[in-house]
This record gives C-alpha cells, sequence and structure tokens, in this order.
C-alpha cells in the first residue's frame, strides 16, 4: 500500500505573497457574474496551541478555522486510515469590508475491512457512520486521486465536520513554504458568491495573515507555536 504524510498542527499557511494583481484576478468580471469558483492547492493544516483554531495551508491563501470538533479525530490513532477531503468550500457575500467569511467540510472515511474490531469500536466512539453510497463512491474516488489502495468492495465509515471561519492573504515577502506539507497537493475549488456593490468591499478587504514565522522559522499565530500532527493514509 502506498503511504502518505498530511502535516497537521500549528497555525499557518504556505501560500505565495498575493499582489494587488492576483487579488483583483480572483475578483475577475464582478458585474456580470454572481459566483465565481477559483482553484487552490492545499498544502498542509494545522492547528495552535490551544486547539481552538484549525488551519488550512494553501498556495495562495491562509484559511483560519474556529473549530475544536476537528481536534478529537486528528488525535485519534485512526489517523493513518483516514482517507481525507475537504468539500463545499464556499464564501457567502461579505457583510462588511473587514470580513472574508468561509465555510466547508472535511470529509473522513475508513475502509471497515481495515479496521481490526477494537479500532471499530474506537471509530464509532468518535462518531463514524455508516457511508451512503454516494460518500462510499466519493470515497473511493478520493482515495484513487492519492494512489491510495482500497477495497471497492468493502463497507465505508464517514466523519463530516463543518468548519467556519476567514481567509487571509500572506504577508509581503515572507516565505511559508518551509512548513511540512502533504504528500500530495488537494486541488480544491472554492466558490465566492459576490455583487457588484460588495466585490468592492471584498477586494479592499484582503485581510493579511495574522501568520507570522520566528527567526527560527517556526509558525507562529498571535505569538505562539504551531503545533503539528502527523496523518499517513495507507
Amino acid at each position: 500500500m502506498n503511504r502518505r504524510q498530511f502535516c497537521l498542527g500549528s497555525v499557518a499557511l504556505t501560500a505565495v505573497a498575493v499582489s494587488g494583481c492576483a487579488t483583483r484576478s480572483v475578483w475577475d468580471d464582478v458585474s456580470s457574474t454572481k459566483y465565481h469558483t477559483y482553484y487552490d492547492q492545499i498544502n498542509a493544516f494545522y492547528v495552535n496551541p490551544d486547539q481552538s483554531q484549525f488551519v488550512i495551508l494553501s498556495d495562495r491563501f491562509h484559511y483560519i478555522f474556529n473549530t475544536r470538533s476537528v481536534i478529537p479525530l486528528l488525535k485519534s490513532g485512526l489517523r493513518s486510515r483516514y482517507i481525507v477531503d475537504i468539500q463545499d468550500m464556499r464564501m457567502p457575500e461579505p457583510s462588511a469590508a473587514n470580513e472574508l467569511p468561509i465555510t466547508g467540510r472535511l470529509v473522513f472515511a475508513l475502509p471497515v475491512n481495515k479496521l481490526s474490531a477494537s479500532e471499530l469500536k474506537q471509530a464509532k466512539d468518535l462518531g463514524f457512520a455508516s457511508a451512503s453510497p454516494t460518500e462510499k463512491q466519493k470515497a473511493i474516488e478520493v482515495a484513487k486521486l492519492r494512489n491510495v489502495d482500497v477495497d471497492e468492495g468493502s463497507e465505508y465509515l464517514v466523519q463530516i465536520v463543518n468548519i467556519a471561519g476567514r481567509r487571509y492573504s500572506p504577508k509581503a515577502g515572507v516565505s511559508y513554504g518551509n512548513s511540512q506539507h502533504f504528500y500530495r497537493q488537494y486541488n480544491v475549488p472554492v466558490v465566492q458568491e459576490r455583487t457588484s456593490v460588495n466585490a468592492a468591499k471584498a477586494i479592499g478587504a484582503t485581510l493579511v495573515t495574522p501568520i507570522t514565522l520566528a527567526a527560527d522559522g517556526v509558525l507562529l499565530l498571535l505569538g505562539l507555536p504551531l503545533l503539528a500532527v502527523f496523518v499517513m493514509a495507507n
């Protein structure tokens, strides 16, 4: 079986500095389109020390979510078995110039035939439930995209975590590229809702990330180092 490594931990996101031109490209033809979809390459996950904020690091942005419900899943010994998918990333129309809200879902799937009796009990204690045919098929598709060998005849369990937070731009001139990345990137579509009125607000509201780098390259969120959790996929 192929193994891949996911990095989850402290608060920081890899992304290249986004110029004003890049920001405008995200909001192209705002006057004629209600919804706009852009694609982002997700590289890594992080959590802050008190485990209250979940961070996604991408090629272009920092996404910081306020959620604790994902932590038990990331700390579980079952994390080596997960098939993880990022779904329904959406940015609703901003209500103020200092907001760039974003919501989405993390979907964790487990093939039952890879679990022992004790692991199956652990999964159910974590809230995993039987996957619907659609959820099973999606998990198989995600596994194939990431070269994860799975049994298509197995039953599957799923756990879905809703996430909500804000999108940020990395600081100009700062490289976040030293953080650990997934073995394979996630190419995730993000749907933005906008009107010609609030698009102007959003362009001016490209929030600068609160994530910084210490002298030794450690990622920091509000002065606190980011903790790392590793998720391996068979």
